[in-house]
């Protein structure tokens, strides 16, 4: 099975960035299972901006490493689902990782974003924070 990424994991590729070392170090093992969306990377890329050229380097060279699947009508189905709870965002990711037929897993750092995957029977992977945190 797949694992679904939103931004909020992806800014752990950066240096600096709390829970970076463990994300690094779980991603080094599974990046190959690792799914992305257009949004994802656009996260990314916006975390990373303002930063040295070193830290914007870093950020594209993770894009160009990740899978990226485009928005499909049953993600954004789901998506529109729970605008009332999540952000656009958080929606939009959920709506991927929910519906994607080959992830059972999102990374994320959200806590909203967390809680919400459990109802939708998807396991939620933050290496480095401590169980129970997401509530």
């Amino acid at each position: 099975m797949r694992v679904y990424a939103d931004g909020s994991a992806l800014v752990r590729y950066l240096t600096g960035v709390p829970q970076s070392d463990e994300w690094s170090r779980w991603a080094a093992e599974r990046e190959s299972d690792l799914l992305v969306t257009s949004l994802s990377l656009s996260e990314l890329r916006a975390a990373a901006a303002g930063h040295p050229a070193s830290v914007r380097m870093r950020a594209l060279d993770v894009a160009d490493r990740l899978e990226e699947v485009r928005y499909f009508d049953q993600a954004l189905k789901l998506a529109s689902m729970v605008t009332g709870v999540l952000s656009s965002f958080g929606a939009l990711h959920l709506g991927v990782a929910a519906a994607h037929p080959e992830v059972d897993t999102i990374a994320t750092y959200d806590p909203r974003l967390a809680q919400v995957a459990r109802m939708y029977h998807l396991t939620v992977l933050a290496p480095g924070m401590p169980a129970g945190w997401s509530g």
